[in-house]
């Protein structure tokens, strides 16, 4: 498979991303400070374990938002997820959920979905509602 089978799988998978943005997505804003971007986004969760205070593990839940990299951009500067950052996403009651980048206990807040990075998994946690 040298050569031409990569072509084919890269164009396989920038498809099939297509097909996810196309019709596994919802519009989201992605938000760094007072600059922020209107994305497409697939929700999805990780499940992982924390330890306590006290040394028990707990089991927790992030939630995710996958996307393309290339719609991750603040002006025309793209960036990469970080801590700290909010993700506003519409819920089905038409309330507007806030949610924070997480660090998955050292872990990272995002990882790459496919071998070349063009998607992310980026991890979050539930803060609020927006007013």
């Amino acid at each position: 498979m040298a050569g031409g089978g990569r072509d084919i799988l890269d164009w396989a998978r920038r498809w099939l991303d297509g097909k996810r943005a196309d019709h596994l997505a919802r519009s989201v804003v992605y938000e760094r400070g007072a600059s922020s971007v209107e994305v497409d986004a697939t929700p999805g969760r990780t499940v992982y374990e924390q330890a306590s205070e006290s040394g028990a593990v707990v089991h927790a839940v992030a939630t995710d938002f996958i996307l393309a990299a290339a719609d991750l951009a603040l002006g025309d500067e793209p960036i990469e997820p970080r801590a700290g950052d909010r993700i506003y996403a519409q819920a089905a009651d038409g309330r507007v959920i806030v949610h924070e980048v997480l660090d998955l206990g050292g872990a990272g807040c995002w990882q790459p979905c496919d071998p070349d990075g063009l998607t992310l998994r980026i991890h979050t946690k539930r803060i609020g509602t927006a007013p």
